[in-house]
């Protein structure tokens, strides 16, 4: 919604160049003209306003360097206002750096900068940091060309104080003319609750001597500083001024460090001013360091024309004064007055609390009221307290005729030594007696010593208790009727505060005496039955607490100065032994002081513990043997003691020293200490030592690396070393100044032998050719540090391979049988391959590569029995080195399958003979013959013939067993007969002793022999005429049979 606002209340400054209206949030985020001040200004400068227009600031302003905020008359300029201020619950700084104003009004009118934020005032600092030279110029805020009806209010101003004896234009708020320094005129302006910091003039106006410069309202304003270099060399400047009201101001804290300049040292200087009022204001510590220079000392300066009017009423003003130490009448003015009128037109001085009390040991004149000329003084209802020791000090001092001076109802007050002068005219002392009757001014005046509230802390209330205070007794003055609080004046009493009757409060609980150890908090309290009561607490450093008083406000370390509970933080032990006390008030006068009680502040006792090393420097090398030691300090009688190495607690390592040699590089050493002191006020336990951190000259012990396989004969590779810490990413080695030398090893490190020539060398090759493998390394030293031996690397130096072992065995298998691999095992470099060979010989002339099949392309192969035959074999193994033979493998035999054996001559059963027989031819002298029908016949001969009888009617087949395949001889039949089948004799033509057999019709024209006939069924046997059949035996016809 915030947004959406913003975006509307923009619009008319970018399309249309409208004059502005209405309230704009300047925001960085924001368009311009809004995303700054100084833009927002440019553009009202240009386009003016058509109603009051309020800019919020949502964010810090920071001012481009060597410029400022100038603010131009511009149109409505004279109509509406102009308000700059923070937005809702903001703090805003406003800072730039110029040789000038900071905010410069030329001629603008209406403009209102204002530092509440609804929520506090003072919550917007304009702060012009220009600190190039203390000779250049710098202010807040200036007007000149006639800026009139303007309004500054609830800021902060801040400035630099370069150097405190350079006193050029460091202005908070300058008016004048465009040239600094030079008069103008600026009518009808407020200065109100502004807070100065760090500025040489607060305030600093400077008009035309016209009377045109008028109507000036100061009010409200807080400004100088404790501290000297802060200082401003006056406060409040009014030149040329005609109308004005100087008002409720706090000035404290001013000092003239330097002759650069003749002006005043002066809470107000009044210059040529007209007509106005000076009331209600607090001023004090007031000097000028350089009286010399023809500058006065004065809480209020006035040196204005006769026709002058000044109402000068209700301030309280002390200590002004200077380091004079002369009392010539014609130096008077140098030193310190609380209000000095040097010319002047009509002035009433009323109700004012003037008390110089400044200790000095000067002893130039001072005063509380100094009059050197003025067309009439009226004196009445003053406190003018002067207590001052050294030199003649006075309470009034007057020049004037005493015509023109009305001096009644004042309480003078001085030493002892002064009470006999303790006023003057001209150049003649008084005291009050003399002067009432010889002047006969004061008649109801008195010499009487006030007594206030708390003298010591400036707060100059006059005590309620204080039974001589009713001395103090005025007269009331027509149109003066409130105090310097606002307080009704009754009786009234003199001086800027009117002493009122009261019931004092009632303390209920008192403060205790507080015993506490030096740097802890503590707190001191009281309580009161009286509702709406303030507090002030105090201390005093005096040995019993009687006197020395102050109060604790500004103390350091301590807060609660004016609550029930006065809190201390970190208690220094300075503060042992103060006394506290708390004076408990209803109101500025009626007060009650609470009991005296006595702060006691015990030494710390701080654990703690010194570690040291056995070396005299952090940096050692590798493998030293170090002793740290921990040296306590309010250990107690039996500290304990951790070790550690970086956050690592070392174990087991409990005593007040720690040796090692196995330290690294930067390993930070530290000790804890435990104290077991008893000290109420131990702290810091346990203690943790100063760290130790070694640096490890460890010459970097080095990676060698380059070494391969090299083949016999092979150039040799280069070897480089590198850093140990990094063998990942092979960096060089870092220092080569360090490598002594190259070294080598034949025997795998037991011994090594120095390489001539190699000091400082990264890289090495070896030179000689290399016939066993050898190991190399780099060595590296640091100083006085031991030797470092880098990781060696190694050059193998590889051959051929070598066969170790061989299957040799003779064997023998039939056709298609299964032999028995035969393999070698082989050693060498990266071994390659390995191919098998065959030949019908153990040679390697014409011998055949077996390829891959079976084996044949790797260390074992299987022989094939695919053909008859004898074969021997051998391997050659390749390497990266070479290749090497294998020795030939013992015959491998493959048996041709057997022949089997010829069918001879057959024999077929007869009548004589039941059974059949054959002749075997082409068998081998001895062996089995196997019979198809399951007969195994072993056989003897002496030729290549066996003959087989016995054989019983049947299909017969015969082979030769070698234990290999089995082949079979043609098959042969041995007959019950000879069978005539319709078509031929199954055993030819038949004999007289065959039997002979019809199975199928015969009528074969032949002649027919046989030992027996048998016709079977369905056969017919037709025996031609002329034939005959002989048959030795019977003959028998089966059924069916002819």
């Amino acid at each position: 919604m915030k947004k959406t606002l913003l975006l509307l209340l923009l619009l008319p400054f970018f399309g249309f160049s409208q004059a502005a209206s209405g309230t704009y949030v300047i925001n960085s985020e924001s368009a311009a003209p809004l995303n700054s001040l100084s833009n927002a200004i440019s553009y009202i400068n240009a386009n003016g306003i058509s109603a009051p227009v309020t800019l919020l600031l949502d964010n810090d302003q920071t001012i481009t360097s060597g410029t400022q905020i100038l603010i131009n008359q511009f149109t409505g300029n004279s109509a509406y206002t102009l308000t700059i201020k923070p937005n809702n619950n903001k703090n805003i700084n406003i800072i730039g750096d110029v040789n000038d104003a900071l905010f410069s009004l030329n001629g603008a009118d209406n403009i209102i900068i204002d530092g509440n934020n609804t929520v506090i005032d003072n919550a917007l600092r304009i702060y012009n940091n220009h600190a190039t030279s203390a000779q250049n110029s710098r202010l807040g805020i200036k007007l000149y060309n006639n800026a009139d009806n303007n309004i500054f209010r609830n800021l902060s101003i801040q400035l630099n104080i370069i150097d405190k004896t350079i006193d050029v234009y460091a202005t908070g708020v300058y008016s004048g003319g465009s040239t600094i320094g030079n008069p103008g005129n600026n009518s009808n302006n407020t200065i109100s609750n502004v807070k100065f910091i760090n500025v040489k003039q607060p305030i600093f106006i400077v008009g035309n001597s016209d009377n045109n410069n008028k109507n000036w309202t100061i009010t409200k304003n807080t400004m100088g500083s404790d501290v000297e270099d802060n200082q401003p060399s006056l406060g409040i400047y009014l030149s040329n001024v005609n109308g004005y009201t100087i008002s409720n101001n706090i000035i404290s804290g001013i000092t003239k460090n330097s002759n650069y300049n003749a002006r005043n040292a002066a809470g107000i200087t009044l210059l040529e001013t007209n007509t106005g009022s000076i009331y209600n204001n607090i001023i004090s510590n007031i000097t000028n360091k350089y009286y010399f220079n023809s500058s006065s000392t004065a809480g209020i300066f006035i040196n204005s024309t006769s026709s002058s009017s000044n109402t000068i009423y209700n301030n309280v003003i002390s200590n002004i004064y200077t380091p004079q130490n002369d009392n010539n009448d014609y130096n008077y003015h140098y030193a310190g007055h609380g209000i000095y009128i040097k010319t002047s037109g009509v002035n009433k001085l009323y109700y004012n609390t003037i008390v110089q009390k400044q200790a000095t040991t000067a002893n130039g004149y001072s005063s509380c009221i100094f009059i050197e000329d003025a067309t009439s003084v009226d004196l009445k209802n003053n406190i003018l307290y002067n207590i001052r020791q050294n030199g003649i000090q006075y309470a009034l001092f007057s020049r004037i005729a005493p015509s023109k001076l009305t001096s009644n109802y004042n309480a003078f007050y001085g030493t002892i030594a002064n009470l006999a002068n303790i006023i003057r005219n001209e150049s003649t002392s008084y005291n009050l007696n003399k002067w009432q009757t010889d002047m006969s001014k004061d008649a109801q005046s008195t010499i009487t010593a006030p007594i206030f509230v708390d003298f010591n802390n400036s707060n100059f209330h006059l005590s309620p208790t204080a039974s001589s205070n009713a001395d103090l007794t005025g007269t009331q003055i027509q149109g003066f009727t409130l105090d310097i609080d606002n307080e009704n004046r009754v009786k009234p009493y003199m001086g800027a505060y009117e002493l009122k009757s009261c019931t004092p409060p009632t303390i209920t609980t008192q403060p205790i005496t507080l015993t506490a150890c030096e740097g802890q908090d503590g707190t001191f309290t009281v309580e009161t039955s009286t509702t709406g009561a303030t507090y002030q607490w105090q201390y005093s450093s005096s040995a019993d607490g009687s006197t020395g008083w102050t109060n604790t406000d500004g103390t350091q370390d301590v807060s609660g100065d004016k609550t029930a509970i006065l809190k201390l933080t970190k208690i220094p032990l300075s503060y042992s032994n103060y006394y506290v006390r708390c004076i408990v008030s209803s109101s500025a006068t009626c007060f009650t002081y609470s009991s005296t009680v006595k702060l006691t502040v015990n030494p710390k006792v701080v654990a703690s513990v010194t570690l040291t090393s056995s070396e005299s420097s952090t940096t050692i090398c590798s493998g030293t043997l170090v002793t740290f030691k921990a040296t306590p300090t309010n250990g107690g009688t039996a500290p304990k003691y951790q070790w550690y190495i970086g956050s690592n607690l070392i174990t087991g390592q409990t005593g007040p020293q720690y040796t090692t040699n196995g330290l690294n590089n930067l390993d930070a050493i530290k000790v804890v200490m435990t104290s077991n002191s008893t000290s109420p006020c131990l702290t810091s336990n346990p203690a943790t030592s100063n760290v130790i951190t070694v640096t490890i000259t460890k010459t970097d012990r080095g990676r060698t690396k380059g070494g391969i396989h090299i083949c016999q004969g092979s150039q040799n590779p280069t070897l480089a070393v590198y850093n140990f810490d990094d063998p990942n990413k092979d960096a060089p080695y870092s220092d080569l100044t360090k490598i002594i030398r190259w070294e080598y090893s034949d025997d795998n490190n037991k011994t090594w032998k120095a390489i001539e020539n190699t000091a400082g060398k990264a890289t090495y090759t070896p030179t000689e050719i290399l016939t066993a493998s050898r190991n190399y390394r780099a060595v590296a030293k640091n100083g006085s540090c031991n030797e470092e031996y880098a990781i060696e690397t190694r050059i193998d130096v590889e051959f051929a391979p070598t066969i170790n072992s061989q299957s040799t065995a003779t064997q023998t298998q039939c056709i298609n049988g299964t032999f028995n691999p035969i393999s070698i095992s082989a050693t060498g470099f990266e071994i390659q391959t390995y191919q098998w060979y065959s030949n019908t010989t153990a040679s390697t002339t014409n011998a055949i590569s077996l390829g891959n099949k079976n084996g044949a392309a790797t260390n074992t192969f299987t022989p094939q029995s695919t053909t008859a035959g004898t074969l021997y074999y051998y391997c050659i193994v390749t390497g990266k080195c070479g290749q090497t033979t294998s020795a030939f493998s013992e015959p491998i035999i493959t048996k041709a399958a057997p022949t089997p054996p010829k069918i001879g001559t057959i024999t077929q059963p007869n009548c004589t003979t039941s059974t059949g027989s054959v002749v075997l031819e082409d068998i081998p002298h001895s062996g089995r013959l196997l019979e198809s029908r399951g007969t195994v016949y072993n056989f003897t001969t002496s030729g290549t013939t066996f003959e087989i009888s016995g054989l019983a009617p049947g299909t017969y087949k015969f082979a030769i067993d070698d234990n290999c395949s089995i082949v079979y001889s043609s098959e042969i039949v041995i007959q019950p007969a000879n069978i005539w089948n319709g078509n031929k004799w199954s055993n030819g033509t038949p004999s007289a002793t065959d039997r002979i057999e019809f199975t199928g019709n015969y009528d074969i024209d032949a002649e027919l022999n046989g030992c027996s006939c048998t016709i079977n069924n369905g056969a017919i046997v037709t025996i031609k005429a002329g034939r005959t059949l002989s048959v030795t035996n019977a003959v028998t016809v089966l059924e069916g049979g002819s």
